[in-house]
């Protein structure tokens, strides 16, 4: 923003932006030469001030490092909320044996930068963890970068992590700087890495041994100081035996392992996670629960969650999405893998019947939660709008 010295409304308005959003970083713009705007903006609390007539490089210089800047104040913020309380540490919630000894392991070595290894089944919330670790440790000031190593193909992984130099391959057209870069004195997660390909790992190796990367196509090493904490659903003993993965790089890796226990091992949590997900989805969903019925509790915990806490997740936004009551009942949940032992029989045959007829219901259910706003449907279903108009015209909704 910018203001003259007299324009005493500019200066009120910087005041007030500041205190409305403390987290977002201010650049004033202040004629040349005048040094009380300057030190007056700088007092007020603005990142950075910069002279008229401006300089496009410049500018650009400091709305980059203003945008680190306020990533990082957000950060703070956010982390200074997630502080624990009671049965919830940094987001995680939990009070079963295996999550407290979680908690307790994350306090013994918080202000550390140990290497962590995370194991634990697909949707147990190890990226929780991961957080959980940076936000305790000496780095939480600085960038968390996450990274699903399997969620990315082989050839584009290497640049992904390391960058590239402009001209390395056909499609590199401008130098791009890597994530172990960009997480430069701050934590890089590393999601899956048991799905890491062979040729990768020697160079991941390196980064923890020598502390410096090589980007694609570049002559020249670069330095970087950063936290790796890696995790796997995957038994990475045995893909060593394969041959599928690096011995030295796995006890580099494993100076500190957790291992997350499955949420049916856990059932103790199960209500403290669906009391989060309520108090959470209270504030975006129009249609308030109170809770859940003993009956629909029952099930829930007594369902083998393949899914882990994700699962568990889906299944309460469903319900709530779907129930017509203030409290959850056992017709309202649907589960991705529904058992014999888990749901009545009744519940089974009532469920029985052609996936368009539920794939309808469910669409008309979220329509009738949003109040009929088909953009927020759109959302919700996690598809276009194109793709929902077809559906609604296939099953002959119209826009009533």
């Amino acid at each position: 923003m910018g203001f003259h010295a007299a324009n005493i409304n500019g200066r009120d308005m910087l005041s007030e932006l500041l205190i409305q959003k403390p987290e977002m970083p201010v650049i004033v713009l202040i004629d040349t030469h005048v040094v009380d705007q300057a030190l007056w903006a700088m007092k007020c609390g603005a990142f950075d001030v910069l002279e008229k007539p401006i300089h496009p490089e410049r500018l650009l210089l400091l709305v980059h490092k203003s945008m680190e800047f306020g990533f990082v104040r957000t950060e703070i913020v956010r982390l200074h909320q997630q502080a624990p309380q009671g049965d919830i540490y940094y987001g995680m919630v939990g009070r079963s044996m295996d999550m407290k000894r979680i908690f307790d392991l994350i306090e013994r070595i918080k202000d550390s930068s140990v290497n962590v290894l995370i194991t634990g089944p697909s949707g147990s919330g190890k990226e929780m963890v991961a957080r959980a670790l940076h936000a305790t440790s000496s780095r939480a000031n600085k960038k968390f970068v996450a990274i699903n190593c399997s969620a990315i193909p082989d050839a584009l992984l290497e640049g992904e992590l390391f960058g590239y130099k402009k001209g390395a391959f056909t499609d590199a057209r401008t130098d791009k700087i890597g994530l172990f870069q960009e997480a430069d004195n701050g934590t890089i997660f590393l999601d899956e890495i048991g799905d890491m390909p062979i040729n990768v790992q020697p160079k991941i190796l390196r980064a923890l041994q020598e502390k410096e990367i090589r980007p694609l196509g570049s002559l020249n090493s670069v330095k970087v100081n950063v936290r790796i904490i890696a995790a796997t659903n995957q038994n990475l003993e045995e893909k060593i035996q394969q041959k599928q993965f690096r011995e030295d790089l796995y006890y580099r890796l494993n100076a500190m392992q957790f291992e997350i226990a499955p949420l049916k091992n856990r059932e103790e949590d199960i209500p403290l996670l669906i009391d989060h997900f309520l108090a959470r989805m209270k504030k975006t969903h129009a249609h308030a629960i109170k809770g859940v019925s003993q009956k629909a509790m029952k099930i829930l915990i007594d369902y083998s969650w393949p899914g882990n806490v994700r699962e568990l997740e889906n299944v309460i936004e469903r319900a709530t999405l779907f129930s017509k009551n203030e409290w959850i009942l056992p017709e309202d949940l649907l589960f991705s893998k529904e058992e014999d032992d888990v749901l009545p029989m009744s519940e089974w045959a009532r469920r029985k019947k052609p996936l368009a007829d539920i794939e309808k219901e469910y669409i008309l259910e979220v329509l009738q939660h949003v109040s009929g706003n088909r953009s927020e449907t759109a959302n919700i279903l996690g598809i276009g709008r194109k793709t929902l108009y077809n559906k609604l015209a296939k099953y002959g909704v119209g826009n009533s």
